[in-house]
Parts: structure tokens; C-alpha cells; sequence
């Protein structure tokens, strides 16, 4: 070509000069990239003698290139020398900033750089180094990525243990047998000091770290974002690997996007290429126009070769299988005890004692059941001082009862107490008949006071006094004005009194309740098949059993003490029975309201709480420990009650029979005592013509004075009893749930100051309860409010059961009605997924349809129904270089840009086009969304049909 090298090209300058190298720029050729490789550009210059400057290529520096009013920032890389006919010519290449992402490697935390010793943690001595950071810069590294821990739920790169609530398989029947099935932290601490995982990261933290790398490298390089549908790209994760360039190619690829850099503005932009993209013709032939260029020619092309209707279709399919399911869960109940206010009840009773009207209530007749026990006749001695005030002689003849004749059955005389009804109940209706005291004690007034039949009496003061055989305690008795009480009592009705108070004391600290409704693991079966999968354990050497309406209710641990219909058995209730009224469910009701079992109302509130209980269930139950209780010191063991005996001198010295022979087991009255019995001469004559009295006679020996007692209640270690924690160190459960006695708090009763009895821990009810809730829709342990927990016991159900779950098969699809659309070819993808690892079930273990539908959605998140946009291509030739900015065209699709300069003047040619609207293939993208799913494996390749 002819060639005028001593004229220079305004229009086109190098580093601001219109000449390059020592040469003229003749020609100029400009390709920009539109995701591929990196934009080039090549420079020819020429000049008179051939020689040049010899370039200097460098990536370090870019050189500033201006044509027309694009500013580029190129850098040289090659140059070619040629010599022809027309003489020497250089040509100069450059490339874009692009060249940075060969540069740059992109790598996956803990595959490619090892994470700081300060980032690991250590949970029971097991180092856990589970770490996700957005990005790490390391020289020319981008590290990036999250393990997929299978904890890590939402996969944010966490292990967020609250995440695992919903990690549970909607087939199993008892998703929370065990509570940490499914959400078991120290599982997952295991599974991340054990196994190695894979690592992955999203797209945009990707351009997170892209963006850091650059700023930290002085490498000018920006950042725009494409506009995505963040919350489902962020779900999807990649462990692409390699240089920035490789990675960025694969990552467009997945998600229809071309990555286009901008030479000025040093700039990284990205185009969607899944949405129809058309030419903007006006706007291209306006830049042509409003340049001061000259149109040599001018070509536009069109094809609808490119065009395509679009479908998909998705499979979800799986067989059916029976799958097996372990159910076990165990879970400690808090027993509270049976209380002396629970096997007595609050029984208030007015009764008459020498100081006048009294109270008399349960902590007394548990007071009398203790020593009832412990000595009989320390017992008698509560009774008649404590209680009755019988404390000398005076208060015991303001208990004296008259004895008168009457007419019994068949008109023959019997005999009868007559006045105010002072007797004592507790010793079988004790009635004092005779006070014998020595009157040389008492003061002319006093002795005036005393009646003839009293005085007569006091006469055999020392014919009694020699019955006390022992010297030093006749001398203590006289010195200390010791009296003698005559009096009479039922020996029938005593003795019935006293087995039932020993029948009481051995159930205190016996047995430990709990009233409630026992439903584990969902186990269903007959009672047989239900205890034979239920595991009952209680320290201790205690045995604990769970009784559940109409499971064995006649063999509660209970029935071993029938108490006495006299007894009152309060909160202690007997299982709920079908039919019989409320008023006939306790034993021994102590209010008018007695708390029966609310078996009846308790089932119903928990069938309406949970309409999907499966019957029969093993509830409502009432859980039992019975447990040797434990007394201190044992009853046997009270050698220190000797001394208090001869301090109170409260016993019986003799019993005599009223028929004076003897009668009820008891030995003839001596005949000294006839003027003082006199009573029996007519009741028991010899031809027995009137009714013998049914009971005995009894002499008491008493020395003035009171009886000393006290109760400290639940304030006091028990000195034999042991923790649960202590009882069985190694019970399978933990510190929270260990069986056995939880609190060693008892109640002690202190005889004289000096002799103590340590009872059961919180066997004893010190203050009056308070009364809870009596609708009876509460357990009877809620009935007494403040209850102590006393024992801990653990039940646990372990069963095996099978789940039938059918096969899926369900098809979701986008097809277009392809008739209608101006396209010419048919594309479907088609994906057949067959993932077990899929949530696709809901939490009555059938398919989702939402679910699935949703799943088709993700898989084809990108894509459109169709590309219908036809092919089109804008060719310019133009006499000069039109006014543009890069970016401009670059988002209006330029192609091409050459500039040439010859005889003819500069020539430019441009072309603009939509040719990036034919997408690259979804398939890639559709099985990352799957893999992303499962975490586990991507799905069956998909088929593209065409």
C-alpha cells in the first residue's frame, strides 16, 4: 500500500503521542472481549529508515491508548518486525488489566491453606476446627470457602446447633427418642474432630474476595455485581479451584453470565445472557450519527437460526422401602413422698383434757405413731400429759368419770359412764375412774375438797405403793409425790389402735408418688408388650413400678398396709375405676372434696393437646418407688429410753380383769381393791345376771410432771442417708438425672432434750400444708402446695418399630406451547433426580408437591421459557472514528472496532451485534442445585433434547 509516513494520526495516540516507537501509527485494531479472553489490541507502525525502538513488554506498566474518545489502559505483551516491499513495519499487541485473573488462584480453606492455630477450639479435650471466613488474602491467594458439616444446616458455614430442629427425618415415629437424636451437639463435635469434609463458597463472596485481592495488591480493579436473585444464589455453593480467569469462566457458565472487563475504567462488569437481548439500533445509529464521521458503507444482518422454545422437565423419583427406626428416650421423674399428712389427713378433732376443751390433730396422731413404735409406754405417757394435761393429781381427778348401773338387753343390768364424755379415744377410750394420792401431801383445803369415796380410796395409797417392788424407784415415787390413776379402757379397741399406728409408721418414708401422664416415645401395644419395653430404674436398692388404669391397679404397693377405716389415707389415692362416683375414689376421704385421681379429665386435656396420641398409651400412670424406710436410730436400738422412763414414771404397774377373775387377758383385781372397784361387785356377780364390762382395769404409777418433746421439721441432715449421686456413681444418665434420694432433710423428734429420733427425709409435713388445686384436674402431687422433691428414679422405653414409606414419582415441568411461538427449534432439559438425600417429605412422611415444585424452580432459576430475539448484526464503515464511550458500546454490544490509516485517509470500521443472547447450557447449573441440596452427590447427569 502506499504509505505517507511523515503524516501522523490525531485521533490515535500512545502515552499522548500520535507517534509510537520512533514510528507513525498506520493501523489499529481493537477487539474487545465479551467474556472469553482478555480484550486485545494491536498497533502497526511504520516509519522512513525502518528502524524502531524496541519495545518493552510488560504487564507491570500499562501503556495509555487513546482512539478517538476511548481511553484505554493496555498493556504489551508481543511485537512482530516485518519487512516487505513496502519496507519495515512493527506491530505492537496489547491486552486488557483482564491478564490479572491468570495471575491470581483461587483455593478452598483447608485444601490449599491451613487455617490459624487460634481459630481452633477445644470441647472436651477434642480439638474442633470447624472455621469459615467470607475470604482470606494471601499473597496472590483468594482462599474462600465453608465445610459442609452436616450440621451445618443452612450451610451459612456455622454450626449453629439450633439449626438442628429441623434436620429430622419426618418417617421416624419417635423423632425425639432420644432428645438428641437428631440435634446431638456432641455428635456433631465428634463428626468435626473425625471426619473431613468438603469445602465450598458462593459466587459473590467470591467477588467479595476478588475486590479484596485487588485492594490489598494495588491492583486498580473494580467490582459491579450482577443483579442476581440473591436468596437462591447464596444456597449455591461450588468448590471451583484454579486461576481467578478458570474459576470466573466455570462460575458464568453455571449461571448464564458473561464477565466483560472494561479497559478505561479498569472494571469488571458482567451480562446476563439467559434473557432475550436485542439490538438497540436507534441508539447505535445515533452514535454514528452525532459523530463527525462519514458513512462508506453500512451492512445489517438478521437470522432466526439462533431461535429456540425452551422446556424442562423434572423427575423426582424413588422406591418405596420399610425403613426400621430405634425409639429409646429416657426421663427422671421427681417423686415427691408420701407424707404423715398424706396417709392421715388433715383430721381436726375437739377433745375434753384436764385443762379444758383442746385440739387434737395429725401431727399428734403422727407423733403417737412414732413412739407407738419406738416404746408403748412412752407413748401412753404423750397421750395423757402432753395431750390430755394430765400432770398431777388434780388435773387427773378433773378427768374422773362416774360410773352408774342401767338396763341393758333383755332388762339386765350393765354399767355406764354418765357427765361429760372424758375419755381418752387414742387408749381405747381410757376413762380415769380413781385418783389414789397421799393426802399427808396435800393441805387441809385440799383434803377438804376430797369426797368420801375419795378419801376411802386414798387409803390404799400404801398397799400400791408396795407393789413398786424396786426400793430406789418406791423411794423416788414417794419423795417426788407420785400418784396412782385407776382407770378403765377397751383392751380390744386399744390394741386395734395400736397395730394401725404401727401400720402407719412403717409407711412413712416407704413410698414415693407421682401422679401423671407417662407417654416417652410413643409406644403402642398391650400393657404386657409396654412394661416389657419399659425400664424402670431407682437407686438405692429401692423398687419402683408404673401403674397405669387398668394395668394391674389391684397390686399397688399400697394394699401390702391396709390401714384401718379409722385411718385416713388424705392425698394417697387408688387408680381412677369406670363408674363409681368421685366420693368413693380415695380411701378415708379427708375433705368434703376429696383429691381423687383425675385420670378421667387428665386424659381428655391430653388427647385434645395432642389429637394424634395413638391408643392404647401408657398414661395417665402412677409411679411408685417403694423404699425400706429409714429410721435413726432403728426401733430395737432405744436403750436410751430407759432413763426417760424413770423420769416420767407414765407405765402401767398392773391390769386387772373387771369380771374379777380376770377376763380380757388381764389378772384378777386384789381384794384390797374392792372398795375402790366396788363397781364390779355388781357388774360381774357371780349368776351373772348383768353384762360384764367389755374391757380392763388398769393402775397407773405417775410422778407429777409434763412431757418433754419437741419437733425440728426438715431442718436436719439424716445421719445413714446418702445421696442418689453417691448411691449409684454410675448410673447412665447424667449429673441432672441421677437416681436416688435428692435431699437428706429430715424431721427430728427430741424426747427430754437428750434422746432423738431421726425420721425418713421429708417424710413429715411440718407446717399445715396449704391446700392446692381441688377441680381435680392437677396430679395428687400438686394437690399440697411447697412439696419437697424427695427421690428421682429414671424411666426409660427402648423399642423397635418400622415405617412403611411408599415410592414417589412426581413430575414438575415448564413447557411452552411451542406452536405459538415464532422459533425454530425445541429445546428440552430434561433432569431425572433420584436422590435419596432429598427433604422431600413432610412431617406425615408424605411427598411434598410444594416442596418439589420448588426444587424444579431452583434447578431451572436461570433459565426462560424461550429465546424468540433473532440474531442481528450492525456493520459500519466509516471515514473516521466516531465519538463513543467504551462502556457505552460495550453494553450495546460492540464487537469489533478497527482503525486504519491509507491513502484513502483513516478508515474505521465498527460492529455492534446481540450474538452473546445464545446461552451456554444450564445443565451444570441445574445439577449444582442439586448437589446443594443433598450436600452429599449431584444428581444423575441431565439430558439436553434438541
Amino acid at each position: 500500500m502506499s504509505v505517507s509516513v511523515y503524516k501522523t494520526i490525531d485521533t490515535v495516540t500512545v502515552n499522548g503521542s500520535n507517534k509510537y516507537l520512533r514510528g507513525y501509527i498506520y493501523d489499529v485494531n481493537f477487539q474487545p472481549s465479551m467474556g472469553k479472553e482478555p480484550s486485545r489490541l494491536s498497533i502497526s507502525v511504520i516509519n522512513e529508515d525502518g528502524v524502531y525502538s524496541t519495545p518493552v513488554l510488560t504487564v507491570q506498566q500499562p501503556s495509555q491508548i487513546k482512539i478517538g474518545t476511548i481511553n484505554l489502559n493496555m498493556y504489551p505483551i508481543k511485537y512482530t518486525q516485518k519487512e516487505s516491499s513496502q519496507g519495515k513495519i512493527l506491530e505492537i499487541e496489547f491486552i486488557d488489566g483482564s491478564f490479572i485473573f491468570n495471575k491470581i488462584y483461587v483455593g478452598l480453606i483447608k485444601k490449599h491453606w491451613q487455617i490459624p492455630l487460634q481459630n481452633t477450639v477445644s470441647k472436651n479435650n477434642i480439638q474442633i476446627s470447624n472455621y469459615f471466613a467470607p475470604y482470606t488474602i494471601n499473597n496472590n491467594f483468594i482462599i474462600l470457602g465453608r465445610e459442609l458439616h452436616p450440621c451445618d444446616v443452612n450451610k451459612d458455614g456455622s454450626v449453629d446447633y439450633g439449626e438442628l430442629n429441623t434436620a429430622v427425618d419426618p418417617c421416624d415415629p419417635c423423632p425425639s427418642c432420644p432428645q438428641d437424636k437428631y440435634s446431638k451437639q456432641e455428635k456433631c463435635d465428634k463428626l468435626s474432630y473425625q471426619k473431613v469434609f468438603d469445602v465450598a463458597y458462593t459466587f459473590f463472596e467470591l467477588l467479595d474476595g476478588i475486590s479484596a485481592i485487588a485492594s490489598n495488591s494495588g491492583i486498580n480493579i473494580k467490582i459491579t455485581k450482577p443483579f442476581l436473585p440473591e436468596e437462591k444464589i447464596k444456597k449455591f455453593l461450588k468448590s471451583y479451584t484454579g486461576t481467578l480467569k478458570q474459576v470466573l469462566d466455570q462460575w458464568c457458565s453455571d449461571l448464564g453470565l458473561a464477565a466483560i472487563f472494561d479497559p478505561v475504567e479498569n472494571e469488571l462488569f458482567f451480562r446476563d445472557l439467559t434473557a432475550d437481548v436485542k439490538l438497540d439500533e436507534s441508539a447505535i445509529n445515533a452514535i454514528v450519527d452525532n459523530s463527525n464521521v462519514k458513512i462508506i458503507s453500512k451492512e445489517v444482518q438478521e437470522s432466526m437460526e439462533n431461535t429456540f422454545s425452551h422446556g424442562s422437565i423434572s423427575l423426582y423419583e424413588r422406591n418405596g422401602e420399610t425403613k426400621p427406626y430405634t425409639c429409646e428416650k429416657s426421663q427422671s421423674f421427681v417423686l415427691p413422698i408420701v407424707s404423715d399428712f398424706d396417709i392421715q389427713g388433715e383430721r381436726k378433732r375437739k377433745v375434753y383434757a384436764a385443762q379444758g376443751r383442746v385440739d387434737v390433730d395429725w401431727r399428734d396422731d403422727t407423733t403417737s405413731a412414732i413412739l407407738a413404735t419406738y416404746s408403748e409406754e412412752m407413748r401412753e405417757a404423750f397421750w395423757m400429759r402432753y395431750v390430755y394435761g394430765i400432770i398431777d393429781s388434780t388435773q387427773a381427778r378433773n378427768m374422773k368419770q362416774k360410773f352408774e348401773l342401767g338396763k341393758g338387753s333383755a332388762n339386765r343390768s350393765t354399767g355406764f359412764f354418765e357427765g361429760i364424755d372424758r375419755k381418752i379415744p387414742e387408749m381405747g377410750n381410757l376413762t380415769i375412774i380413781q385418783v389414789i394420792e397421799d393426802t399427808g401431801n396435800l393441805k387441809p383445803a385440799e383434803i377438804a375438797k376430797l369426797s368420801a369415796e375419795d378419801k376411802l380410796a386414798c387409803n390404799q395409797y400404801g398397799y400400791l405403793t408396795s407393789r413398786i417392788t424396786d426400793p430406789i424407784a418406791q423411794s423416788q415415787f414417794k419423795n417426788n409425790k407420785g400418784f396412782f390413776v385407776i382407770a378403765y379402757h377397751e383392751k380390744e379397741l386399744y390394741n386395734k389402735r395400736l397395730d394401725f399406728e404401727k401400720k402407719v409408721f412403717e409407711s412413712f418414708g416407704r413410698f414415693y408418688v407421682r401422679e401423671g401422664f407417662v407417654k416417652l416415645c410413643g409406644i403402642t401395644g398391650d400393657a404386657a408388650t409396654i412394661r416389657q419395653n419399659t425400664d424402670l430404674f431407682a437407686g438405692d436398692g429401692a423398687s419402683v413400678d408404673m401403674i397405669g388404669r387398668g394395668y394391674d391397679v389391684n397390686n399397688l404397693p399400697f394394699q401390702k398396709y391396709p390401714y384401718d377405716t379409722e385411718g385416713y389415707l388424705g392425698c394417697l389415692v387408688y387408680p381412677f375405676k369406670e363408674g363409681n362416683p368421685l366420693s368413693d375414689q380415695g380411701k378415708g376421704a379427708q375433705t368434703n372434696k376429696p383429691p381423687v385421681s383425675p385420670y378421667q379429665s387428665l386424659e381428655t386435656k391430653e388427647t385434645n393437646v395432642d389429637p394424634n396420641i395413638a391408643k392404647p398409651y401408657f398414661g395417665p400412670s402412677i409411679l411408685i418407688v417403694d423404699r425400706e424406710p429409714k429410721w435413726s436410730p432403728l426401733p430395737e436400738n432405744t436403750d436410751s429410753f430407759k432413763d426417760i422412763f424413770e423420769k416420767y414414771k407414765t407405765y402401767a404397774i398392773s391390769e386387772y380383769g373387771t369380771d374379777g377373775g380376770g377376763g380380757v387377758g388381764a389378772a384378777a383385781y386384789p381384794q384390797e381393791l374392792n372398795e375402790v372397784l366396788k363397781i364390779n361387785a355388781i357388774a360381774t356377780a357371780s349368776n351373772r345376771s348383768v353384762d360384764p364390762l367389755p374391757g380392763n382395769i388398769k393402775l397407773y404409777a405417775m410422778i407429777p410432771g409434763k412431757f418433754d418433746h419437741k419437733w425440728d421439721y426438715n431442718k436436719s441432715d439424716h445421719p445413714t442417708e446418702r445421696l442418689g449421686k453417691e448411691v449409684s456413681p454410675n448410673a447412665a444418665t447424667d449429673k441432672n438425672t441421677i437416681p436416688g434420694i435428692i435431699d437428706k432433710k429430715c424431721s427430728v423428734l427430741t424426747i427430754d432434750n437428750s434422746f432423738k429420733i431421726f425420721a425418713p427425709p421429708l417424710s413429715l409435713m411440718g407446717d399445715t400444708p396449704q391446700e392446692g388445686n381441688k377441680d381435680n384436674d392437677n396430679p395428687c402431687d400438686d394437690y399440697i402446695k411447697n412439696r419437697d422433691p424427695a427421690f428421682r428414679i429414671l424411666v426409660t422405653q427402648k423399642f423397635n418399630q418400622s415405617k412403611e414409606v411408599g415410592k414417589i414419582q412426581s413430575i414438575q415441568s415448564n413447557l411452552p406451547n411451542t406452536f405459538q411461538e415464532n422459533t425454530l427449534k425445541f429445546e428440552l432439559n430434561y433432569l431425572n433426580i433420584t436422590d435419596n438425600d432429598f427433604q422431600a417429605l413432610t412431617s406425615n412422611c408424605y411427598p411434598s408437591a410444594a416442596y418439589l415444585k420448588s426444587i424444579h424452580e431452583d434447578y431451572n432459576l436461570r433459565q426462560t421459557s424461550s429465546l424468540q430475539e433473532n440474531l442481528k448484526k450492525l456493520s459500519f464503515k466509516l471515514k473516521g472514528i466516531p465519538n463513543i464511550e467504551l462502556r457505552t458500546a460495550l453494553e450495546l454490544g460492540l464487537e469489533q472496532l478497527n482503525f486504519t490509516y491509507s491513502s484513502d485517509g483513516g478508515v474505521c470500521s465498527i460492529s455492534f451485534g446481540n450474538s452473546f443472547a445464545e446461552r451456554l447450557s444450564l445443565e451444570t447449573l441445574r445439577a449444582g442445585f442439586a448437589y446443594n441440596q443433598s450436600q452429599q452427590k449431584a444428581p444423575e447427569t441431565p439430558t439436553t433434547i434438541r
